[in-house]
């Protein structure tokens, strides 16, 4: 199987559900309760999702990003905080489960790659 045929077979699957994230992210990104404490987690990295985001909350740059964006560094902070909470606390659908296994076995057998568009 392709990128382009996985990608093909999700769209057919899922254009119907509006719950299920777009293919640039759920290729990304996967969801396993048997992983991550359930946690969303970054497929390549295999780092869940809050964890990569508190370390982007302590990096220096912080306060450059902030004033490119036009907020206060600490209501980037708040919104880094809330977009943690937000992932620590919501349970992926039970739906996923197909996909995100699938998605992974798709990266283990290096179907997906980085130099794959979307």
């Amino acid at each position: 199987m392709t990128e382009d045929e996985l990608r093909s077979e999700y769209w057919v699957d899922n254009r119907h559900h509006p719950d299920f994230p777009l293919w640039v992210i759920f290729k990304q990104v996967g969801a396993d309760p048997s992983r991550h404490g359930g946690l969303a987690y970054v497929r390549q990295s295999d780092c869940d999702v809050a964890t990569v985001l508190k370390r982007l909350e302590l990096l220096d740059d912080l306060p450059a990003w902030a004033q490119k964006i036009g907020v206060t560094t600490d209501e980037l902070r708040a919104c880094l905080w809330y977009v943690i909470w937000k992932v620590e606390t919501a349970t992926p659908p039970a739906t996923w489960q197909e996909w995100n296994r699938r998605v992974d076995e798709a990266w283990a057998n290096h179907v997906l790659t980085t130099g794959n568009p979307g």
